[in-house]
């Protein structure tokens, strides 16, 4: 569980406190402010949760009044040691318009944990812990006007439609837009204010970084309020060319390690917030080139050595020509990107929109052999789905395509070929509900020979399959079934 509190005097976990900006503007032109805090603590059970609203008035601030009643924490409770009987761990909110009189309400009582008798207990502390946090994460994603990040218009490309599909965008949008390398990794964007930064997803739930990354930013924020204002918004990836998305998203949820310290941070858009004008993708652009010139320039040591290796200002390219950036764009995928990203220089940043950005991503098209067929779940209950197998063709163009990220991805693919669950893979045939829902009954028919109708007529046939990516285990990722070559067998 990330940690999202501090401990104050031993003995109440007081959690990050969370300030968000009324919705109603005033007459002046100002706004209120609410002041959102939540507190864990141990106590005596004999101790009413109304104990706190009621006695408010006789301590001089909120964190007085809960540490009057909390105990002294035990070490050992955080291990979900069971607390002694007398004791009860408990929750308690603080909320207030800001510059107003701070008030309570009545604490959360939690007399025991869960899953006692297993690896995953809790205690009756531990459990307010969990419970106080999972309280301040929806707190953060909900209530604290996280902006949501601006998405991309378009499908997959094969690789013969690529031209006919950049010559449409560039014709659609006159040309004018700026184009980045489509990257693999974890979307990360960064609310800063004067005083605070909240890192988080694409789904606004809260992003841990690692510490280099965080000292970076730190260092950072100082050079972007020089040009951005006293509010701005990151828009970046955390990414690393030699790790798939899989090992980034793995290493993003733990902890500190070796290997979240080899992760970077792919900046590729800042956005400055609450000013009269919101600036166009092309003045952006000049924006984020100034910040990291200016931080560049004025910072020395190992401050310098931290921005320069874990922030990376990506890179920009005006090539408009189809037959450009086709070029680019191949260059991206031999080159291990994902693709380009193309952006139209004279929009606004548009969160939570399509219209201004476009990627290029290659859709593969390969064919594999089908060995078998089984039932659905869940909505695809009766409904057949074929299960297939890699050929020895697309084994070798998934080494040669894995290469391009690791070079020194390698397997034997004689020994591979014969583990029968090698390569193994289920993909959805491309026919209605109805069909599937039919084929999956007349598949298991015997006929005439003795053989079932899909041992017939299906089993061993090619089946053309589009796809998005390999896996490190050689099978299609976000397969689609395409058509059934019944002319030909593997």
């Amino acid at each position: 569980m990330d940690i999202n509190y501090e401990i104050v005097n031993n003995k109440v976990c007081k959690f990050e406190e969370i300030i968000k900006r009324n919705k109603r503007m005033l007459k002046n032109g100002t706004y209120n402010y609410t002041s959102w805090t939540i507190y864990v603590g141990v106590m005596n059970k004999s101790i009413s949760g109304n104990w706190f609203k009621d006695n408010l008035d006789n301590f001089t601030s909120i964190d007085e009044l809960i540490m009057f009643q909390c105990k002294q924490i035990d070490d050992d409770w955080f291990d979900n040691d069971p607390l002694p009987d007398d004791l009860v761990g408990f929750t308690i909110v603080k909320s207030n318009q800001v510059g107003s009189k701070e008030k309570v309400g009545s604490a959360t009582i939690y007399k025991r944990g869960k899953n006692l008798n297993k690896s995953n207990r809790t205690n009756a502390f531990t459990q307010a812990i969990s419970e106080a946090n999972k309280k301040y994460i929806d707190r953060i994603d909900k209530d604290s006007d996280l902006i949501k990040p601006m998405l991309a218009k378009g499908d997959a490309i094969l690789a013969e439609n690529a031209l006919d599909v950049i010559t449409e965008l560039t014709n659609q949008n006159k040309y004018n837009f700026s184009i980045q390398y489509k990257y693999d990794g974890v979307r990360c964007l960064v609310k800063v204010s004067k005083n605070k930064s909240v890192k988080y997803s694409r789904n606004l739930k809260k992003i841990i970084l690692s510490d280099e990354i965080d000292q970076a930013l730190k260092l950072f924020y100082n050079a972007a309020h020089k040009f951005a204002g006293d509010e701005f918004l990151i828009d970046g990836e955390i990414y690393h060319h030699d790790m798939k998305l899989s090992e980034i998203n793995g290493y993003i949820s733990r902890h500190a390690t070796n290997e979240k310290r080899m992760l970077k941070y792919y900046i590729f858009d800042i956005v400055p917030i609450n000013q009269d004008i919101d600036p166009d993708y092309e003045s952006r652009i000049i924006l984020r080139d100034s910040i990291f010139k200016f931080a560049m320039e004025n910072l020395t040591g190992n401050d310098l050595k931290l921005i320069s290796h874990y922030l990376i200002n990506v890179e920009n390219f005006d090539w408009t020509e189809p037959e450009m950036i086709l070029m680019k764009y191949n260059a991206a995928l031999q080159n291990g990107y994902e693709g380009l990203m193309m952006k139209l220089l004279n929009s606004p940043y548009l969160p939570d929109s399509r219209d201004a950005m476009f990627k290029l991503k290659h859709l593969f098209s390969e064919e594999f052999t089908i060995t078998g067929f089984k039932d659905g779940v869940g909505k695809h209950k009766g409904l057949v789905i074929f299960i297939c197998r890699a050929t020895r063709e697309t084994v070798i163009k998934a080494i040669e395509f894995l290469r391009r990220k690791n070079p020194t991805f390698d397997i034997d693919i004689d020994k591979a070929m014969l583990r029968k669950t090698f390569g193994v893979f289920s993909v959805a045939p491309n026919w209605s509900d109805e069909e599937r829902k039919k084929m999956f009954v007349k598949f298991r028919k015997r006929e005439d020979n003795g053989y079932t109708h899909f041992e017939n007529n299906y089993q061993g046939k090619l089946f053309t399959v589009e796809f998005q990516d390999y896996s490190d285990k050689l099978v299609p990722i976000r397969p689609k079934g395409k058509a059934i070559q019944f002319d030909r067998n593997y």
